[in-house]
This record gives structure tokens, C-alpha cells and sequence, in this order.
């Protein structure tokens, strides 16, 4: 299903810590169990994508000569997706049809790399899963929560280009004229909330990822980055949710996204 490009994420942008002293709270809070890293309430295929200049001598000499290599990610067998790709000046479309996902189950897998033909050579700057297919089953549309990439994200060659998948992005709009003056803005907290103290002997430091509707509304959390100490990350854990945010803004829409709560505990 095709949708005219309305908003997209980047992820994971860093706060300023919010520090705690060494007071002893009065509750005791329940740490919340940790989800695996990758779950996702907005979308569960996830992709990244490098970029892959084959050379004419490499056998592929009809054609762009600029490509990105890409790996979907899911908790499946197989997936399918339609990703969008936007430069600084253009969306394009590529449909990336059904690549088996292989590694541990219980966590996120991923298929075999692909290339995505480009139609010439240009700077790829955001890109997104639109919508995918996992395991056969109906087709889920995605928020546009996307990746901002620059090139050389270390991705290793492909065993050999030839055999390599190989799907064509194809034009789809020219991005809207900007009337807010970027092209985009970083979700901030508006309201940050302090966590209790605890009294420790040395600095603690944890990290919560959350999840922030279009709405600036908190969709989901959690503990991305343990302090070592169950306690703290409760209180950590605990802040965060209570804290209130702005979401970010992509061509001057609202947008779902992503933000790292750092808290510091002083010893």
C-alpha cells in the first residue's frame, strides 16, 4: 500500500542525566522485567542499509553503479517489506521481496543482505520500513519510523555480488518545500522528572529507552542500559515514565520516535 510521505523517527537521541542524591526513598518500587532489546511498538521489522559502489569489473556493468546493502531484521522465518528511501531532495520506493531470517529465536533475527539498486548515484539520508509481510502472514503497515544513515556503517561485502539479491528503488515523490526550517527535530523531554535517590557507594548510571507516540505520549519503556544495581534502575525506570516529552518532527510533521533517558545516582 503506498502512503504519501507524512513523518519518520531517528533513533535513540541522548538527554542530559538527571541526577539523584543519596536519600533513602520511602516506597520500593517493582523493577519491570526487561523485554528483549529489539521490541518495537510501532513496527517489528527493522533494516539497515550501507552504501555498496559495485565496480564494473566486479561483472555488474549494466545499470546504477550506486547501490545500498541492506539486512531486514524480525522474530520470524521469512519476510517480505517495502522500504522508502528519501534524499535530500527525493523519496524513492524499493519492494524487497521474501528473504529467510536465520539466528537465535529468541531474539532478533535477520536475512541474508540484499542490494537496492539506486537509479543514480545520490546521498541516501533517511530510509524506513513502510510496511512489510512476516512469515506469509497479512501485510502490517508501519509507521514511518525511520534509520538517518551517512555512509560506511561497516557492513562486510556480500560472499559474492553476482548471486547477491538485487531489488530497484524507483522514484515515488519529490519531498514537500519546509515551512518550519528543518528538516528535522529531535524529540526532547519537556518535564523531566528527577528519580529518587538511593545511598550508594559509587556512581551509578542507567539508561531507559522510550518509546514517544507522534503525540509526545510515552507508547513504551525500558531499562536499555543497567546501572548494575535492580534498584536504581526501578527508580530510573520510574522517572522516565513520569517525565513528559515533546516528539520529534520530520518535514515538519509530528512523528513516533525514539529517546535515551540517561539517570545519574551520586554516591
Amino acid at each position: 500500500m503506498r502512503r504519501l510521505i507524512a513523518s519518520i523517527c531517528f533513533f535513540f537521541s541522548l538527554t542530559s542525566p538527571v541526577w539523584a542524591g543519596a536519600q533513602m526513598p520511602t516506597s520500593s518500587p517493582s523493577p519491570s522485567p526487561d523485554p528483549p532489546y529489539w521490541v518495537d511498538p510501532f513496527c517489528s521489522v527493522a533494516a539497515d542499509y550501507d552504501y555498496w559502489d559495485v565496480p564494473s569489473n566486479r561483472g555488474i556493468d549494466d545499470g546504477p553503479t550506486s547501490y545500498l546493502l541492506g539486512r531486514l531484521y524480525a522474530h520470524g522465518a521469512g519476510v517480505s517489506a517495502h522500504v522508502i528511501l528519501l534524499s535530500d531532495t527525493d523519496a524513492y520506493d524499493a519492494s524487497i521481496s521474501t528473504q529467510p531470517l536465520s539466528g537465535d529465536h529468541d531474539y532478533l533475527r535477520h536475512s541474508t543482505q540484499f542490494l537496492i539498486a539506486l537509479p543514480n548515484a545520490m546521498q541516501i539520508r533517511y530510509a524506513y520500513v513502510d510496511s512489510y509481510q512476516l512469515d506469509g502472514g497479512a501485510v502490517v503497515n508501519c509507521p514511518t519510523e525511520a534509520n538517518h544513515f551517512e555512509k560506511g556503517i561497516g557492513q562486510n561485502a556480500p560472499a559474492d555480488i553476482k548471486t547477491t539479491p538485487t531489488f530497484a528503488a524507483s522514484f515515488r515523490q519529490k519531498l514537500p518545500t519546509l515551512t518550519c526550517g528543518k528538516v528535522y527535530r529531535a524529540a526532547t523531554v519537556m518535564r523531566a522528572v528527577s528519580p529518587r535517590g538511593i545511598q550508594t557507594g559509587k556512581m551509578l548510571q542507567a539508561k531507559i529507552a522510550i518509546y514517544i507516540n507522534s503525540d509526545g505520549s510515552l507508547a513504551k519503556s525500558y531499562v536499555y542500559k543497567k546501572s548494575g544495581v535492580d534498584y536504581a534502575d526501578a527508580l530510573a525506570l520510574d522517572a522516565a515514565n513520569r517525565s513528559s516529552y515533546i516528539a520529534a518532527q520530520f518535514l515538519c510533521t509530528p512523528i513516533v520516535g525514539e529517546y535515551l533517558f540517561t539517570a545519574d545516582f551520586e554516591p
